[in-house]
């Protein structure tokens, strides 16, 4: 998927007022925040695989750029209806990108 068409899904998503799985809560939490830790890995593998950069710059601008989307999502959430901007959900999608980090660097 390009890196035009997911940060649009994520958006979308977010977009969505009072958005639930649908299962019991304990388990729609759960899936909720592994939603958001590979939205962002696989966010973090986008920007990483069209930045035509040398091998290191190609890690930190891909990190730094999937952050910024992920605090400016949380941002948009704050204005949709039955939805809210929350650091701890940025904390989520940074693990998401930190993994992404972290594979690409091994």
């Amino acid at each position: 998927m390009s890196l035009i068409l997911w940060p649009a899904l994520i958006f979308y998503l977010s977009s969505i007022p009072e958005l639930k799985s649908g299962l019991p809560l304990f388990w729609d939490l759960i899936f909720r925040k592994l939603a958001h830790i590979t939205e962002y890995l696989i966010l973090f593998f986008l920007w990483f695989q069209v930045l035509d950069l040398p091998f290191k710059r190609r890690l930190v601008l891909a990190f730094i750029f999937s952050l910024l989307y992920a605090v400016s999502d949380e941002y948009h959430q704050s204005f949709i209806f039955g939805r809210e901007g929350c650091l701890r959900d940025v904390g989520f999608d940074s693990l998401g990108i930190l993994a992404g980090y972290f594979i690409m660097n091994k």
